[in-house]
C-alpha cells in the first residue's frame, strides 16, 4: 500500500468518523464504500473494523452507564454462539447461499 493510498484511506475513515461524530451511527455506512473505490472490499472492511471498534468502546464509557449494561448484557456471549449455530444450520438445511 503505497503512501498516498493509505492517506486517501485515512480521508475515508475520517469521513466516516464525521458522520458517526455528528449523527451517532454510520461510520461502516460512509466509510466501507469510499474505502472499496480505493481497495478491495475484504480490505475495506479490515480497515473499518478498528476504527469502528475502538468508537463503540469510548462511546460505551460516556454517560456513566458502562457497568450496568455490562451486567444488562453480560449473558450475550454466552448465547450467541447457539444462535450463529441455529442460524447457519437453518441457512445450509434450506439451501440458501450467502
Amino acid at each position: 500500500m503505497t503512501p498516498f493510498l493509505l492517506f486517501l484511506c485515512s480521508l475515508g475513515l475520517l469521513a466516516g468518523s464525521t458522520v458517526k461524530g455528528v449523527v451517532g451511527i454510520g461510520m461502516p455506512l460512509v466509510a466501507v464504500p469510499i474505502l472499496t473505490m480505493l481497495v478491495n472490499l475484504k480490505t475495506a472492511v479490515t480497515l473499518t473494523t478498528v476504527p469502528v471498534a475502538a468508537a463503540n468502546l469510548v462511546q460505551s464509557f460516556q454517560g456513566g452507564l458502562f457497568f450496568p449494561m455490562l451486567r444488562r448484557f453480560c449473558s450475550c456471549p454466552c448465547w450467541s454462539p447457539s444462535c450463529f449455530r441455529c442460524g447457519f444450520w437453518w441457512c445450509c438445511r434450506s439451501g440458501c447461499s450467502i
